[in-house]
């Protein structure tokens, strides 16, 4: 699916914009409204195929800007989420460095 995506899109520098409310709520329960399957079928897709996804978009494509949204900080009691959200960041931090 993300070859697809990535084949398809033709300008030279893109906008990748990731909520992580589409990880499942047992991978990542620290959000608002929490993935019901809509898009996915199945809750919502697992927090290492989140990861996966940004990787593979963050290699073949020539990122220019990123955001992470719907990580509520006032529902992540034990933290964990948080310490997704920074592994997440230094995924990315590991493509602006080169």
């Amino acid at each position: 699916m993300i070859k697809e995506i990535v084949n398809k899109i033709k300008t030279k520098y893109v906008h990748v914009s990731f909520d992580f409310d589409c990880i499942t709520s047992t991978d990542f329960p620290s959000v608002n409204v929490l993935s019901q399957g809509t898009f996915v079928g199945k809750g919502g897709i697992s927090y290492k195929e989140f990861n996966e996804v940004l990787n593979k978009l963050l290699t073949k494509l020539n990122v220019c800007s990123i955001d992470f949204v719907e990580y509520n900080p006032l529902l992540d009691k034990d933290k964990k989420d948080l310490k997704k959200v920074e592994e997440t960041l230094k995924l990315v931090d590991k493509y602006i460095e080169g």
